[in-house]
């Protein structure tokens, strides 16, 4: 049996939809990389989620998805959240 790739793990993760993120060798910088080139020099990761950015997703669901009150309720927070920004 071969050996997996270097990335697998994070290849079948950004298949899933993660969103992958590469800093090339000697550099502390990670960049976007939508279409990962999958090198084997340089570093790749899933973008991390930010607990904002979980909270954020959670009320626009509840925006939407809820009736009145809680909907209402959500999509004022997700104003004052964004006015923040």
């Amino acid at each position: 049996m071969s050996k997996p790739h270097k990335h697998a793990a994070l290849i079948h993760a950004w298949a899933d939809g993660g969103e992958v993120e590469y800093r090339p060798a000697g550099n502390s910088v990670w960049q976007p990389m939508p279409t990962p080139q999958w090198s084997l020099i340089g570093d790749y990761r899933i973008k991390p989620v930010s607990k904002l950015d979980v909270a954020i997703e959670a009320l626009e669901d509840i925006a939407r998805y809820a009736p009145t009150y809680a909907g209402e309720t959500s999509q004022k927070a997700l104003n004052k959240i964004r006015s923040m920004e």
